[in-house]
């Protein structure tokens, strides 16, 4: 209710329309032409999802927890006879609901177009979905811990959203120049979303004469699966356990 109420949701399904519209439109305008391959358009279609499904996850959690200890409201909410157990849980589950509407509008578009321009669905694409839904989990998860720890609303956003954007993404980048897999990686797993629908093989590119060289790494099953669900679990686990300790001074 407080997502309808301060627009939020709209305004991320506003986004997701507008992503999902201009790849569909652009290409029709300038003549570019579809690809012959329904899986090579979607890969193109869906590689956007890592950032869409960071902006919903830190837009829907970063104030979850935080905005009762900056706002006050804890001394309201917090003496009812409801545990904080339930109290995270149910905050945890609005939020999921709340993005997965937003995913699943973009991949609803998605569909749409498959079946306009191919007139097929690739099974893959459900396959993409469930690793998006897993994504998002991850981002909650570490966007509900830091919303926790932290004392702003503000802060715990922008920390979430430039950790994903930013900051792992550079020290991915830094891992794999060493020649490592960052398999390790939750944004790195996140690229299954659209590897799963046209997997690609590790590239070693290298250069003649020169000792650089440029290391390609893409996830792999299951591998991927069991890093996203052990950071979905360890974040929410930390989450509840710094909001049950958490005090309102």
């Amino acid at each position: 209710m407080k997502h309808l109420r301060r627009k939020r949701i709209y305004a991320v399904l506003i986004i997701a329309a507008l992503i999902g519209a201009l790849q569909l439109i652009v290409p029709v305008i300038y003549g570019l032409g579809f690809p012959s391959q329904a899986t090579l358009w979607a890969y193109s279609f869906f590689s956007f999802t890592n950032f869409l499904v960071i902006i919903v996850g830190t837009f829907f959690a970063g104030d979850a927890i935080a905005s009762e200890f900056e706002l006050r409201t804890g001394y309201i909410i917090f003496p009812n006879p409801i545990s904080r157990l339930l109290l995270i849980l149910g905050k945890f589950t609005a939020a999921l609901f709340s993005a997965l509407l937003a995913i699943g509008f973009y991949y609803a578009i998605g569909v749409g177009g498959l079946l306009g321009i191919y007139g097929f669905v690739p099974l893959e694409i459900a396959a993409s979905f469930a690793y998006a839904v897993l994504a998002i989990c991850v981002v909650l998860g570490f966007t509900f811990l830091f919303s926790s720890i932290m004392k702003g609303s503000m802060g715990a956003t922008l920390l979430s959203f430039f950790m994903f954007l930013l900051i792992l993404s550079t020290l991915r980048q830094v891992i794999a120049l060493t020649g490592t897999e960052p398999w390790f990686m939750p944004d790195y797993a996140f690229g299954s979303i659209i590897q799963v629908i046209n997997p690609q093989q590790d590239i070693i590119q290298e250069f003649p004469g020169s000792p650089i060289k440029i290391y390609n790494f893409y996830p792999k099953f299951p591998v991927d699966v069991a890093v996203l669900i052990s950071y979905f679990v360890a974040t929410l686990a930390l989450s509840i356990w710094v909001f049950r300790k958490k005090e309102m001074a």
